[in-house]
């Protein structure tokens, strides 16, 4: 499972289908059926249309009235030579940040309008002071005194106004990744009942966001969940050690399997899938001995 933003126009529902014939090939060239329920709904097709990707893999190109409400999209496609397949998703409302920063802008505006129109009454001021008397004049000192003062109250609030936009954009999150700009897909092979200590993944072209403080998981569909241990610095990685309690949880077969850190940035959550691929399960090969 991984995430997609609320209303995403670019973030598609991708999925794989094998052959029924040993349940392990991709299926390629396929027309699939597919259904989908929000949040525990009754399954009906979706908006976006059903494209194939390659390799066996399908996608449901993005629309926002699939992606309108926040929750658990479920996803059942079927198709003529190949098993059914079931995946599912997680629909997320980021913190909609952009339009506060609007709101705030338009604040920033009607600050600068004001003090132009401030301006403008010194200036006014200033003009008809050559033809006052003193008196006139020390009035005249003591409203651009008052204007002037106007005038900084303005400009501190406009500071603060600015600030709370720069606030707000540094808390915006990573959304995850489109499939167009995904990391690089990896198959992994694991045997039912077997330990495993996989070689640390690394950050090698510092795509990643700053881990310190995050936790990592790796997710095998349908199959586990394990923690890993994350090492960070100038090059970030992440270690996993599936256990053989955890693979004889996993039923011979293909699956999808995704890395995801979570990490809370000023009270926001963010969850980024690092990298993603297939996980290939198979049963612990038989050794036959012969007399």
């Amino acid at each position: 499972m991984y995430t997609i933003p609320q209303s995403s126009t670019s973030t598609p529902m991708i999925f794989n289908m094998v052959s029924s014939d040993d349940h392990l090939t991709p299926k390629t060239g396929l027309t699939p059926t597919v259904v989908i329920s929000h949040n525990g709904g009754t399954f009906s097709a979706p908006v976006g249309t059903v494209a194939e990707v390659g390799d066996g893999w399908y996608m449901i190109t993005p629309h926002v009235i699939d992606f309108a409400n926040e929750g658990i999209i479920s996803l059942h496609a079927t198709a003529t030579g190949a098993d059914p397949t079931d995946a599912v998703y997680q629909v997320v409302n980021y913190p909609n940040t952009i339009d506060s920063n609007n709101v705030m802008l338009g604040n920033v505006n009607t600050i600068v309008q004001s003090i132009n129109n401030k301006a403008t009454t010194i200036n006014t001021k200033v003009q008809t002071l050559n033809n006052t008397d003193l008196s006139s004049v020390n009035s005249g000192i003591t409203t651009i005194e008052n204007t002037i003062g106007g005038i900084e109250t303005d400009l501190t609030a406009l500071a603060s106004s600015v600030d709370y936009v720069k606030s707000k954009l540094d808390v915006i999150p990573d959304l995850p990744s489109t499939l167009n700009t995904a990391p690089d897909v990896k198959d992994i092979t694991l045997v039912v009942g077997d330990d495993y200590s996989f070689d640390p993944i690394t950050d090698s072209s510092a795509n990643w966001h700053d881990l310190t403080g995050a936790t990592a998981s790796l997710i095998v569909d349908k199959c586990f969940v394990v923690d890993g241990v994350i090492t960070t610095g100038a090059t970030q990685s992440i270690s996993f050690a599936p256990t053989h309690e955890q693979t004889k949880k996993c039923k011979p077969g293909i699956y999808t399997y995704s890395i995801r850190a979570t990490w809370t940035t000023n009270n926001t959550t963010i969850i980024k899938t690092l990298t993603r691929g297939t996980a290939k399960i198979i049963d612990e090969p038989t050794i036959l001995i012969y007399g």
